[in-house]
């Protein structure tokens, strides 16, 4: 976490999980490391259009109890996913030998969402474990791209 312990440089990620009646959530940082606590105060007026999988641009310290972020900024409102996303069709079933291979980020994407929806009293830490594995098993089988 010492790269982000400076705060001045800019650090993308995503949304891993927002909690709006609580005031707070997590943010996955692109180059991996521990989930950021994100404070409803730090999103400002945005706060509302704040799904998982929203991409943000923000700024970390250290608050004493671990990684804060703070000067946030979205960059996709409309591609989180949660109570105002828009819904997704429904795709048809595959022929027997054809399998849908996606991108590491669509797959980390969609892992999150579902261990959200599956089990959302998780920890942003325990998501992310539970992601990093995920993701080793789909690049091994060739699952992803």
């Amino acid at each position: 976490m010492a790269e982000m312990a400076a705060g001045e440089r800019l650090i993308r990620g995503r949304i891993v999980r927002f909690e709006r009646a609580k005031g707070y959530g997590f943010i996955a940082p692109e180059g991996g490391g521990d989930d950021v606590f994100v404070h409803a105060n730090e999103l400002g007026a945005e706060g509302d259009e704040v799904r998982s999988g929203t991409a943000v641009e923000f700024k970390v310290l250290d608050s004493g109890r671990g990684p804060k972020a703070y000067d946030v900024r979205l960059l996709d409102p409309v591609r989180g996913v949660g109570p105002a996303a828009a819904p997704q069709p429904e795709l048809g079933p595959l022929a027997d030998d054809e399998c849908d291979v996606l991108s590491e980020r669509d797959f980390r994407t969609e892992v999150t969402e579902q261990i959200i929806r599956v089990a959302p009293s998780c920890t942003g830490q325990q998501i992310e474990e539970i992601r990093a594995g995920l993701c080793e098993l789909a690049r091994r089988h060739g699952w992803v791209v």
